[in-house]
């Protein structure tokens, strides 16, 4: 003997045997049609039983679940709701005023301060490099006047002043040449090694661009190697200079912007007994550019930048 074969699903309706089916048995058979649709619908309430069974886990009954569920929500009022609110509220404002805090010190302090040094060197008339033909690999300079120390200096004409170093390497090289304060009370000519600079109370005055394998055997009289002029010729010094000196300034902290106050402080100088004046040319939130405007030279300046509503 076997069992019909049950599934859950509810059945739309029981099958009525009318006189004319013939009794048969078997799993298709006709006296098995509403005993097999009646057991598919017994299935299936008992999935949906067990479901309810399921969702009143612990409380004994649905009811009683939802019951306690009403209560949780009930629970949480406005006067909850209103506290979770003062609370983020609260937490907001706290976050703000931390990251108010860090921006101060980003953006701080409202006052800085520093020192910078401005030098004011060049050549006043003359001073013209050549190429010499009468030795090897020498320079020639021109008369001229050179200023430094606040004061103007002789530069004497002299063939043969200095000579230009050798580039043996696979690669062209810079050397530069240079006016220096010589004990007799003028200024004279010299080139500086390669790849160094000029000393600090030197003026360069052209920098120079020695290719490769250019030495006394191959380029004795300097033809392939380039004299650039750098000079910074002030003829009208120190009355006027058309190009004054000038020195950028990276402040330490940035302000937010450029509308901070400047104050220059010459601590000390050479140069005229007069103080020398400075002057900001430009600024940004994070520097400025300092300009001399008077003859002084070797410039020690302290600067102040102040904003007090940064």
């Amino acid at each position: 003997m076997a069992n019909v074969t049950e599934t859950a699903t509810w059945e739309s309706g029981i099958y009525r045997i009318e006189t004319t089916d013939p009794i048969l048995g078997g799993e298709t058979g006709t006296a098995n049609i509403q005993a097999k649709q009646l057991a598919n619908r017994t299935l299936w309430l008992k999935a949906r039983a067990d479901q309810v069974d399921a969702a009143a886990s612990g409380y004994g009954s649905l009811q009683a679940r939802l019951s306690a569920l009403q209560g949780q929500v009930e629970a949480v009022g406005t006067d909850m709701l209103n506290a979770d609110h003062a609370a983020v509220l609260e937490a907001l404002m706290q976050a703000n005023a931390a990251l108010r805090a860090i921006d101060a010190l980003r953006y701080g302090p409202w006052q800085q301060q520093g020192e910078i040094t401005i030098r004011n060197r060049g050549v006043a008339s003359g001073c013209a490099v050549s190429k010499s033909t009468a030795a090897a690999r020498n320079l020639n300079i021109a008369d001229g006047s050179v200023f430094a120390n606040g004061r103007t200096y002789p530069v004497n004409k002299v063939t043969n002043a200095a000579s230009v170093p050798p580039n043996t390497g696979s690669g062209a090289v810079t050397a530069s040449a240079y006016l220096y304060p010589h004990s007799a009370g003028d200024y004279r000519l010299a080139v500086t090694a390669i790849g160094q600079s000029v000393p600090a109370d030197a003026i360069e005055i052209y920098r120079l661009t020695i290719p490769a394998g250019s030495t006394d055997a191959t380029d004795p009289n300097l033809t392939n190697v380039t004299l650039t002029d750098v000079r910074r010729i002030e003829a009208d010094w120190p009355v006027l200079m058309s190009a004054p000196p000038e020195v950028y300034v990276l402040l330490p902290r940035a302000f937010r912007s450029a509308g901070y106050r400047l104050h220059f402080d010459p601590v000390s100088w050479v140069g005229p007994a007069e103080r020398p004046e400075v002057q900001a040319i430009s600024r940004a939130a994070n520097g400025f550019t300092a300009r001399l405007i008077s003859p002084h030279d070797s410039v020690t300046v302290r600067w102040i930048a102040t904003k007090l509503d940064d």
